[in-house]
């Protein structure tokens, strides 16, 4: 069961992190998703501590709507850390596609001590919250259609088209094992195989016999 984490861009409590992200109060059969970002190798740490899976997930711009809500289909609940102070961030977008399509999100932010679920503020234990999370049933006709241009925690330009990664990674894979087979001994038909192993067999039986019968 995956676990969708986000942070805002400028977040940096990551004592409140370490506090929610623990074995004890997440599933270790669970998987931490997480997209690229500043705040990743932090999770990773955390995860890494705690024994929790982590799994990344790359942000291509021209595709993340569809790709969230691919994601968002095998997502259990997500956990938000929000300070209200950004918007039209993966934060926000995130809260309003859980509140309109009734996917269970945790949202924790500075401005208290205690944490919002599903939208309301709450003073429960986290770890319960978590325990009374309804297994995902149903849940294929997501809908994700912001009204607004989504900022990024990474700059565009830095941005890659992974198939076309993956595509020139296969056509490298490829000129390798091209220039292997130019380089290969070929053999044109077996006659010409069994006349070189002929020609081995007395060479080296010639050596044979000067070193077993000198002259």
């Amino acid at each position: 069961m995956n676990v969708l984490v986000v942070c805002d861009t400028s977040w940096d409590n990551f004592a409140e992190m370490s506090r929610r992200l623990t074995s004890n109060n997440i599933d270790p059969n669970h998987r931490i998703n997480v997209f690229y970002g500043k705040q990743m190798k932090h999770i990773y740490a955390l995860c890494s501590k705690n024994m929790l899976p982590m799994y990344r997930l790359c942000i291509n711009t021209k595709t993340f709507i569809e790709d969230l809500r691919i994601h968002l289909q095998s997502t259990k609940f997500c956990i938000i850390f929000h300070n209200f102070t950004e918007y039209n961030t993966i934060s926000t977008i995130l809260i309003s596609i859980c509140r309109e399509n009734s996917i269970p999100y945790f949202v924790f932010s500075e401005h208290t001590d205690n944490f919002f679920y599903n939208g309301e503020l709450t003073s429960a234990r986290f770890k319960k919250c978590v325990l009374n999370v309804q297994d995902i049933s149903g849940r294929e006709n997501i809908n994700c259609d912001p009204n607004f241009d989504i900022s990024f925690p990474i700059e565009t330009n830095t941005l890659k088209d992974y198939s076309q990664i993956v595509h020139k990674l296969r056509n490298s894979y490829k000129n390798v094992d091209d220039n292997k087979v130019k380089r290969s001994a070929l053999f044109i038909d077996e006659k010409c195989h069994k006349q070189y192993n002929y020609i081995e067999y007395m060479a080296n039986k010639k050596k044979w016999l000067k070193e077993v019968i000198p002259k």
